[in-house]
């Protein structure tokens, strides 16, 4: 988490923050995440559109 929230210059409070639901990020954010993971915006998107399929 610590590394994530360096890669994607922030906090990394603010991932564990997102991570329970307590705070919300913005598509910038989300894409900063994605990419700091080594994924298109669009594909973390869709992960998580068929997550929530199942």
């Amino acid at each position: 988490m610590e590394r994530l929230a360096e890669e994607a210059g922030v906090h990394r409070t603010s991932i564990g923050l997102i991570e329970r639901g307590r705070r919300s990020m913005t598509l910038e954010l989300a894409d900063r995440l994605a990419q700091s993971l080594g994924l298109r915006l669009s594909a973390l998107v869709e992960d998580v559109e068929q997550s929530r399929s199942r």
